[in-house]
């Protein structure tokens, strides 16, 4: 007779891995139903400028590395701070060659990890496991035909978070969009704020 290997329940292995395969990675994977809005300014009016055309430069650059963690982020505050020159600048030209450069300088977020409550107790306690601090800033300048600035206003924003231990990806990210944009909202009132008052001879 020859001989036949002989497969014990093969079948019911591999399904049995798969399944705790899928099941670890529904337990990994942020839930695709958690979603946040997109950042935009185009609600808001106009902020309009006697130059010839805007431009956004993006002067800082992430580090990629800890405590950084603005990388991470779906939107994080370059790109943000991006659109909103994008959406509320606006060039109307009458600036003879003129140019309002708006330069990113600051976008960064940070983690610092907090003590956690010891011992028995700390089996019971959730604690606040980390901390992040948001920093954004940039200033507007108008740059005449010749390459001289001849008027600049300047913002900037912070915002400051904790978070449990036990927070899931999702409510993080979640904290994080809530940052990036009550930030978002107090730059964007400084800076049209000091564009009112010291571009004044530019504004439209």
């Amino acid at each position: 007779m020859p001989y036949r290997p002989l497969l014990i329940g093969r079948t019911p292995l591999i399904g049995a891995l798969v399944a705790g395969v899928l099941a670890l990675g529904a337990c990994t994977t942020p839930d695709p139903s958690v979603t946040l809005p997109e950042i935009t300014y185009q609600h808001a009016p106009s902020l309009n400028l006697a130059v010839d055309r805007i431009e956004i430069v993006e002067a800082y650059k992430p580090t990629l590395v800890s405590p950084n963690v603005e990388h991470k982020m779906r939107t994080p505050p370059a790109k943000a701070l991006a659109i909103w020159g994008r959406d509320r600048l606006k060039a109307v030209g009458g600036g003879n060659g003129a140019v309002a450069r708006l330069t990113i300088e600051q976008a960064r977020v940070t983690e610092t990890a907090l003590p956690r409550t010891q011992g028995i107790k700390g089996a019971f306690t959730t604690d606040q496991s980390a901390r992040y601090n948001l920093e954004m800033s940039a200033v507007l300048e108008i740059i005449d035909a010749r390459g001289r600035r001849v008027g600049h206003a300047a913002a900037r924003a912070t915002r400051t978070q904790t978070t449990p231990e036990d927070v899931n990806l999702n409510d993080l990210h979640r904290t994080w969009f809530d940052m990036m944009e009550a930030a978002l909202k107090d730059f964007d009132r400084e800076m049209e704020a000091n564009m009112r008052r010291f571009l004044v001879n530019w504004m439209r």
